[in-house]
């Protein structure tokens, strides 16, 4: 089926393409010439496209994830999609929402207080208690602003959860969900705030709408988690400097968010400038997804320009 798909894009490429038999005995002027090359021209950027577009099929192959999608955010044009109406678990791509309502709902300069509760809420099971900060501690006094940060570069579960008391954590989690709908990002749910709980599903093309809401209203999120320097107060762990995410040191990332969950696999949502045009790429359920997005990412820089 595949051999017969790009037979057929062959064949729609060449029929509006006519080329004069240049082996006849007509006399090759100066304007015939000029016409040529601009048809040797025309023909050479069709059959990159065609080379660039049989590749697709081969990255879809070759990619492990579950779904994808990736979108030209200048056209909003679909360049790769597997599974687009699928929900999955999100994960840590939870945190890109919690922040933006951090920003929109909270004074992010505001210092608050951590208590045993932020950090350990009863409704996570002990063992469930992971990316906790070691800088983070009951009767710290801390700004959002440093806990939005260890929340987008640390994946930090505490700091989120500690953020979300900024306003009472249930109108948090509503805040959340109201955000989805506004975004009209239809089949998203959220339960949580830092992406613990498996029942915070998406789908790609809700996570690609955030993503551009994101761009276009909050880029200062993006901008952090580009960070790859953040040292929280009082803290002399230098680990605490890792970025998580993993394709953070790229020049053409803009920025973006990464997860992982035993029930979601890895996830990935970013923005990527190549050629100065801006892609949303977002990935469910991978166990690769830094090589699924290497792929990717090769694939797009080879994209023909017109």
């Amino acid at each position: 089926m595949k051999k017969k798909i790009i037979a057929l894009i062959a064949l729609l490429l060449f029929s509006f393409l006519p080329v004069s038999n240049v082996f006849s005995e007509e006399v090759l002027t100066e304007e015939r010439r000029e016409e040529l090359i601009e048809k040797y021209i025309e023909l050479k950027s069709r059959l990159n496209y065609l080379r660039w577009y049989v590749q697709k099929f081969e990255i879809e192959e070759e990619l492990d994830s579950a779904s994808y999608l990736v979108v030209n955010l200048y056209n909003d044009s679909t360049l790769l999609e597997k599974n687009s109406k699928f929900r999955y678990s999100i994960a840590s791509i939870t945190k890109l929402m919690s922040s933006v309502v951090a920003l929109e709902n909270t004074d992010i300069n505001e210092e608050i207080v951590i208590t045993e509760e932020m950090l350990y809420p009863p409704e996570i099971p002990l063992l469930q208690r992971y990316g906790q900060s070691p800088f983070l501690f009951p009767g710290l006094s801390i700004s959002g602003e440093i806990l939005l940060k260890a929340s987008l570069i640390q994946s930090a579960n505490a700091a989120t959860q500690s953020l979300t008391h900024l306003v009472k954590e249930d109108d948090f989690i509503d805040l959340m969900n109201k955000k989805a709908k506004e975004l009209e990002m239809n089949n998203t749910v959220f339960h949580d705030a830092h992406g613990l709980n498996s029942n915070n599903l998406s789908t790609t093309p809700d996570i690609a709408k955030l993503l551009y809401y994101i761009y276009e209203n909050h880029p200062q999120i993006l901008e952090i988690t580009k960070d790859a320097d953040f040292c929280p107060p009082n803290s002399l762990n230098s680990l605490l400097n890792r970025n998580l995410t993993s394709l953070h040191q790229f020049p053409e990332f803009i920025g973006g968010k990464s997860g992982y969950l035993g029930s979601a696999r890895n996830t990935f949502a970013s923005i990527f400038e190549i050629d100065k045009e801006k892609y949303a790429v977002v990935i469910f359920y991978s166990n690769t997804p830094t090589k699924d997005m290497q792929k990717i990412f090769e694939w797009l820089k080879e994209r023909p320009r017109s």
